[in-house]
């Protein structure tokens, strides 16, 4: 008797960040994150930050904190799929930076770069990636409490990766790459 394979998993959307900066003894760095072994999804593995999409990226409220990407130029990029706005893949891309690096791209409502070089606001940023790990509220409702927005300008879509139908988890990923912020130092996140 021969059994009839089951059919793939639909892949889920995500979006992951190579996040470089000039190197000391080599041109470029690239920042990667290893995975705890006990996960699910390629534990122990070398990744880049990143994650799936959230309902929460793709809403009016987050798309409307963003800068320097608009939906338009995004839309431009790639088209929507399973009706999540290309836009909410730099969110995804700036949150889960945010979650597994410290690291917030953003900016005041006037423009101004988060100044992460005074201690008193490093120590908002890490209270902010504290709430977001604690999923105390979605991403766009803790950087509307900060008066922050997401700076999209630095991302840049580089890819998209679809994992093999093989896997028993797979993702529709779209890969960004952004320029480490001169000002803050990646640092994992430790509970």
């Amino acid at each position: 008797m021969t059994s009839t394979p089951s059919p793939p998993v639909p892949p889920r959307p995500a979006a992951s960040v190579l996040l470089v900066r000039p190197g000391a003894s080599c041109p470029v760095e690239v920042y990667m994150i290893r995975r705890e072994k006990s996960m699910r999804f390629l534990g122990g593995f070398y990744a880049f930050p990143g994650g799936k999409v959230e309902a929460s990226d793709g809403s009016e409220e987050a798309l409307g904190r963003c800068r320097g990407v608009s939906a338009a130029a995004a839309l431009a990029t790639f088209p929507a799929a399973e009706g999540i706005p290309p836009l909410a893949f730099w969110v995804t891309a700036a949150r889960e930076l945010v979650e597994e690096t410290g690291l917030l791209v953003g900016c005041d409502a006037d423009g101004r770069p988060v100044d992460t070089r005074d201690q008193a606001v490093r120590d908002r940023v890490e209270r902010l990636r504290q709430a977001l790990v604690g999923e105390e509220a979605p991403f766009h409702v803790l950087l509307a409490r900060e008066g922050w927005r997401l700076d999209l300008a630095p991302f840049r879509y580089l890819s998209h990766f679809i994992t093999p139908t093989s896997s028993p988890i797979r993702f529709t990923a779209r890969f960004f790459l952004c320029r480490a912020p001169a000002d803050q130092p990646p640092a994992l996140f430790n509970e």
